[in-house]
């Protein structure tokens, strides 16, 4: 009996790790009572994705490098101006944002 119930939480141990492997995790800034629209840009230290703009409005741009669910992002805040250098970097245009 116990080593049967054993058996089933190492397998539901193992599917929630095979599962959550391939959750992002988003950046959530989070908004104050005095300025409900925070603005805040981030990129992957481990693939470059890109995701920034204005959260609580849900203006939010999102680059992704690396195919779904095959990076377990981890973001660094990073400028706008860099943010946006890298975006139009990465879309090859340079005459608009």
């Amino acid at each position: 009996m116990v080593m049967r119930a054993l058996r089933v939480i190492l397998a539901a141990l193992a599917v929630l790790a095979a599962t959550t492997g391939c959750v992002e995790t988003r950046p959530q800034p989070r908004a104050d009572l005095m300025n409900v629209l925070v603005q805040h840009y981030f990129e992957c230290r481990r693939c470059g994705s890109l995701e920034g703009g204005y959260y609580g409005k849900n203006s939010v741009s999102r680059w992704n490098s690396a195919p779904q669910g095959k990076c377990r992002h981890r973001w660094r805040e990073i400028s706008q101006e860099v943010f946006e250098r890298k975006w139009l970097d990465r879309a090859g245009d340079t005459t608009h944002y």
